[in-house]
């Protein structure tokens, strides 16, 4: 840039500076001609080396000017523009250079490349890890997403510190969750395949949990619990625990889920318990368990109702811009030039990204809180649930707040299975990852030369009337005829004079 200045100010200021220099400095001797004598300090006022500004605007606009130096004087003027402006046209700047490439795009097919009857339960704990990682710990992994409710498959991870952008093709995942109270039917004795469920909604469900050895039967449990569900027709070879505590669902087999419905069974006592650990699920609809949800609880005195929710998902072909560490997407119409979301891997991600997170116990006091702090975060007015003893109890939080958490909750969940997680039971210390090459667009950052528009309209007029002005005194005066304000002219004159 210093270069570039230095050549622009010889060339366009200097060299013009000394055509117009030479036009004032004979100026003094046309004065003469015309006045036909020499008058000191009148006769040389704008052709001395020391004449300032308002000596020149003062003869430009007096009857004693000649057209040349009228000429000459406005293109000073604009010489002093042409000094301002220059610079200002044109600078320094970073700018994006496009560059076709192939990247590395997550292909979610993990429903596919399950070959061991435990591996979808991999996913789920690692997505259980995550949101913990994410929402209580307030730190962050993988890519951030700059949409909410959009989910985009990653790319490689190396590239979540890189500098430079990138644009490609995937398919994205949209969602936005609809929760509602259900009456599920009267619950029966936990189930195994080919036994019936509990029917919710026309549905028939199993409950499922992490920790089967923990007896329903505990005091806190019975009076206040949520539960997680998914369909029972997803349920193949895998039987569930004999003792079903807070999270209701399927585990897993080699087959995908069928539904991408999730649902949360909460529990609590149909009658006033003291120390006021329970749920107030007055104004929701509620029925009264006809059997028992375990060997040691009284299925009488529980009152029960279920969260269904619907995460209306829709998978949309997108441009993706990888920047900074951050994934946005602009969703396209049409038909996906990437199908790396197929739609069976879409209804497992949100029927059991949660299924974990919702239902690890958590140590306190010695002993394993029922309802975990995700739990609490997700459904619970009150987040010292189960500690903390609350006059009348608790109340689950209004359904369209429900809606929002899990909106927001769900996207720290989903990325266990956003980087393409191929689930290995042989394998839990190095987890390998399924990936397609999708086209790319890799936009670098360089630096080059930029000009500002408006800068440079007002530099090209500015440089076409200044030539103008310019070609019109070349024309006017010839350079043998000036006669310049120096020792041996100034002597002619005085012996002419």
């Amino acid at each position: 840039m210093t270069a570039i200045s230095v050549i622009w100010h010889a060339l366009a200021t200097f060299t013009v500076r000394e055509i117009l220099l030479q036009v004032f400095s004979a100026e003094w001797m046309e004065l003469a001609r015309q006045n036909g004598k020499v008058v000191f300090r009148e006769t040389d006022v704008v052709s001395r080396i020391t004449t300032g500004y308002i000596d020149q605007i003062t003869h430009f606009g007096s009857k004693r000017a000649t057209t040349p130096f009228r000429l000459g004087f406005i293109c000073t003027l604009l010489l002093l523009v042409l000094n301002g402006l220059g610079p200002s046209a044109i600078n320094v700047n970073l700018i994006s250079i496009q560059k076709p490439t192939r990247v590395r795009v997550a292909n979610l097919t993990i429903t596919e490349n399950w070959n061991n009857v435990r591996e979808d339960g991999l996913a789920s704990y690692r997505a259980d890890l995550i949101t913990r990682l994410e929402q209580l710990e307030d730190s962050f992994y993988g890519f951030r997403g700059e949409q909410p409710n959009v989910l985009i498959p990653w790319l490689s991870s190396d590239l979540i510190s890189a500098n430079s952008t990138i644009r490609y093709q995937s398919g994205v995942n949209t969602f936005n969750f609809n929760c509602s109270w259900q009456v599920p039917s009267p619950l029966f004795e936990p189930v195994t395949k080919g036994e019936s469920g509990n029917i919710i909604d026309n549905q028939v469900w199993n409950m499922f949990t992490e920790a089967s050895n923990m007896d329903p039967g505990d005091g806190i449990w019975a009076n206040a619990s949520a539960f997680f569900l998914l369909k029972l027709d997803t349920l193949l070879t895998r039987s569930i625990p004999s003792h079903p505590t807070y999270l209701a669902g399927q585990l897993g087999s080699n087959s995908s889920a069928s539904s991408p419905l999730s649902g949360f069974i909460f529990a609590t006592r149909n009658i006033a318990v003291p120390d006021g650990r329970v749920l107030n699920l007055e104004g929701i609809p509620t029925t009264l368990a006809s059997r028992q949800l375990g060997p040691s609880t009284n299925g009488t005195d529980l009152l029960i109702t279920v969260l269904l929710c619907d995460p209306q998902f829709k998978i949309s072909p997108a441009t993706v811009t990888l920047k900074g560490g951050t994934l946005s997407a602009d969703m396209q119409s049409g038909s996906r030039v990437v199908n790396n979301i197929p739609p069976e891997a879409a209804d497992t991600i949100f029927s059991q990204c949660l299924l974990f997170a919702t239902s690890t116990q958590e140590p306190w006091d010695g002993t394993l809180s029922v309802v975990n702090s995700i739990v609490r975060i997700l459904f619970l007015t009150d987040p010292a649930f189960e500690y903390t003893p609350i006059p009348g109890g608790t109340k689950p939080l209004p359904l369209d707040e429900i809606n929002r958490r899990m909106n927001k909750i769900l996207l720290s969940s989903a990325k266990a299975y956003l980087s393409g997680y191929r689930p290995d039971f042989f394998n839990f210390t190095f987890p390998a990852f399924e990936m397609i090459d999708s086209d790319a667009i890799g936009e670098v950052e360089q630096l080059a030369l930029v000009g500002s528009r408006p800068f440079l309209i007002a530099l090209m007029v500015v440089v076409a009337v200044l030539v103008v002005l310019l070609i019109t005194l070349v024309a006017m005066v010839r350079a043998d005829q000036l006669q310049t304000f120096d020792l041996e002219n100034i002597v002619k004159a005085l012996r002419i004079h």
